[in-house]
C-alpha cells in the first residue's frame, strides 16, 4: 500500500531520494504513495513533497509513523499521491521520453 524509501542523508544534506535509484523510480511508475527523505541528491522538480510523494527527516521514526498513519487513514489522498507519481514518471522519465531527449540532444530525430 505504501512505499517507504528511507534513503540515507548524512553530514547535513548529503544523499536523499535520487532519480538514480531504480527502486524509487519503479515505485513511481507503479503509482505507489511514497515516503522518502530529501537531500542534496533530490531533484525537487521531479520529487515534490506533498504532490507526488512525501518527505520525512532521515532517521525520524516518529515522522515516518505519522506519515504512514496519515496515508493509511486517507486512502483517497494516498491514491492521488501515487497517481501523480506515476503521471510524473511517465511524463518525464519513461524510456521513450528519455530516448527522444537523448536523440534530440545528439541532433537526431
Amino acid at each position: 500500500q505504501i512505499f517507504m524509501h528511507p534513503q540515507k542523508v548524512e553530514r547535513g544534506r548529503q544523499g536523499g531520494a535520487s532519480g538514480k535509484n531504480g527502486t524509487l523510480m519503479a515505485a513511481m511508475a507503479q503509482g505507489m504513495p511514497i515516503i522518502t527523505t530529501q537531500g542534496d541528491m533530490t531533484d525537487t522538480t521531479l520529487f515534490r513533497d506533498g504532490e507526488n510523494m512525501v518527505f520525512v527527516p532521515y532517521g525520524d521514526a516518529a515522522a515516518y509513523q505519522k506519515k504512514i498513519e496519515w496515508l493509511l487513514g486517507n486512502p483517497a489522498s494516498a491514491a492521488a499521491l501515487g497517481a501523480r507519481a506515476a503521471a510524473d514518471y511517465y511524463q518525464k522519465c519513461d524510456w521513450p521520453v528519455l530516448v527522444h531527449a537523448l536523440l534530440e540532444g545528439l541532433g537526431s530525430k
